[in-house]
């Protein structure tokens, strides 16, 4: 794992409650615009294939890219490694003629992924935001606090697994927080590259943003 430089793999266990791992390369782009303005909605679903999510704390995902609800006029846009460039320079040709601001944020933030039965209890002991099922769908996204840490927390899908998007200065505090706040239900920790490719993949599965 890129940020936890002292942890070790963990040995597998069927009680560990929570399993954490690193996705640590993925492509992080920041865009502003005016999501009123539908020829720059447009512009983005010509360039990335993927339509901009306009409800509040919502995300879509359109094959290996997503892009994430941070405000009115401000999107993540997260990409496959490696691919955060050609997505960009997309976006610039396309949206030429239209007010925006385009950054990449990638060498900036990293991903924890969670997963596991006791996911959200873990969370709730950092978190003030209403992680519950029945509050908290598939699609959604909130920036929050986590630990004291600025975060982005996504689930992308209907299992009850979480993106945790943190600046990398804070990754390694972030980990060793929800190591020592684990201990109660177990924790199994992924290096990183040890998760079978499917379940690298399993947030772009063509979610639709969530109603």
């Amino acid at each position: 794992m890129q940020f936890y430089k002292r942890a070790r793999p963990s040995p597998p266990s069927a009680n560990a409650g929570v399993h954490l791992s690193e996705r640590a390369f993925w492509g992080h782009l920041n865009l502003r615009g005016d999501s009123r303005n539908e020829t720059f909605i447009e512009a983005v679903h010509s360039a990335l294939a993927v339509a901009l999510p306009v409800t509040p704390n919502t995300s879509c995902i359109v094959s290996d890219v997503a892009a994430l609800w941070l405000g009115p006029d401000e999107f993540l846009i997260l990409t496959p490694p490696g691919e955060e460039t050609k997505a960009l320079n997309r976006l610039q040709a396309r949206l030429l003629d239209h007010h925006h601001a385009l950054t990449d944020l990638t060498s900036g933030q990293t991903i924890i992924h969670l997963s596991g039965r006791h996911v959200t209890d873990l969370l709730a002991k950092g978190c003030s935001v209403d992680l519950d099922a029945r509050a908290f769908r598939a699609g959604n996204c909130v920036q929050t606090h986590l630990a004291k840490a600025n975060v982005l927390i996504w689930q992308p899908h209907e299992s009850r697994n979480f993106e945790v998007i943190v600046r990398r200065s804070f990754a390694e505090y972030l980990a060793l927080w929800i190591e020592d706040a684990a201990q109660e239900f177990g924790l199994f920790f992924y290096p990183h590259g040890s998760i079978e490719q499917t379940e690298e993949q399993l947030f772009l599965t063509g979610l639709s943003p969530a109603k």
